[in-house]
């Protein structure tokens, strides 16, 4: 079973409508902006050679902090700066408005112990949608969510390889791969992806109901 916060079991699901299952950090909130913040105070940087975060966060002296201690850092981050992060434009007013349709889910790689930190994050924002907090590859969570919806599923995320784990467990569901970062966007690129990437919450909207018989 995926690892996630509440269990996907005690989810209440619209089986009879159009299901969304939505990320959160790059698609809902700025991520990158408040981590580059984060990092400053810390006398760190983010260096921007890769779409990762291991060999990326950057010492005083040059050195790259080490793997076992990035999951540490970003624990301290979401503990700081989960309520401080600013929504992505668009997504706000894009979500509220295709869930006059459309059942939403947010299901976000936030460690479990900031779970209810983010609903509050959430809802300081006007975004009262279920949360689901994730551990891992998001493929098998969207599997169970998804196994009883009889209409269309959508899965919105910022990270290709959550794009391709979905594609793997759970193919009926429709993957639109969002990110609006222009840095993250540029490190994209450099690699070859049969998806193609939207990049504003306008696009992403028309997209879903264009394509959505409800």
């Amino acid at each position: 079973m995926p690892n996630t916060l509440p269990s996907i079991n005690s989810i209440k699901i619209k089986n009879s409508s159009p299901l969304i299952i939505c990320d959160a950090d790059e698609v809902i909130f700025k991520f990158m902006d408040s981590f580059e913040i984060y990092l400053k105070t810390l006398s760190l940087h983010f260096n921007w050679k890769s779409y990762a975060l291991s060999k990326n966060i950057i010492k005083k002296d040059g050195t790259s902090v080490k793997n076992n201690e990035i999951k540490n850092l970003i624990s301290s981050f979401f503990k700081d700066y989960t309520l401080q992060m600013k929504p992505v434009k668009g997504a706000v007013e894009g979500l509220n408005r295709l869930s006059s349709i459309y059942d939403i889910i947010i299901l976000s790689n936030i460690p479990h112990e900031y779970y209810k930190t983010r609903i509050d994050a959430l809802k300081n924002i006007d975004i009262n949608f279920t949360f689901i907090s994730n551990k891992g590859e998001k493929g098998k969570a969207v599997k169970e969510l998804t196994k009883n919806i009889k209409k269309k599923c959508w899965f919105i995320d910022d990270s290709p390889s959550q794009i391709l784990s979905v594609n793997k467990e759970a193919p009926k569901v429709k993957t639109l791969h969002f990110l609006p970062n222009k840095k993250l966007l540029s490190l994209i690129k450099k690699h070859k992806y049969t998806f193609s990437t939207i990049e504003n919450w306008k696009k992403l909207e028309q997209m879903i109901v264009s394509e959505t018989d409800v």
